[in-house]
């Protein structure tokens, strides 16, 4: 959602992100991403146009806390864990699941 899948930074979400973050709120990051997905060898051989989330968070200043990887799992049960009260997926079986456990949800805004 804040990174599409050509590596398209989404500023509008990047903007409500730090917004959240100025307003007091702790933002996470909660990936259906695997982690092993994350390292620099898997990305070189599988997926060269891929960013890499911690990369993404530094390179674009967000005030995340912490990233929450679920391994292609639904998100709703780790966004409970956490307390989450709100969160933005473009995807809407994730929306639903974090529905499903109560959290509220939003679909990022579009990238232009």
């Amino acid at each position: 959602t804040l990174c599409m899948e050509d590596g398209t930074p989404n500023q509008k979400m990047i903007e409500i992100v730090k917004k959240h973050a100025e307003d007091g709120g702790k933002c996470y990051i909660v990936t259906a991403r695997h982690k092993k997905h994350e390292s620099k060898e898997w990305i070189k051989e599988n997926s060269p146009e891929r960013v890499r989330i911690k990369d993404f968070i530094k390179e674009h200043s967000l005030p995340i806390k912490q990233c929450h990887f679920t391994n292609h799992e639904l998100k709703g049960p780790t966004l409970w864990r956490l307390g989450s009260s709100l969160h933005y997926d473009d995807r809407e079986d994730q929306l639903r699941s974090a529905f499903e456990h109560g959290i509220k949800t939003q679909e990022p805004p579009p990238l232009h």
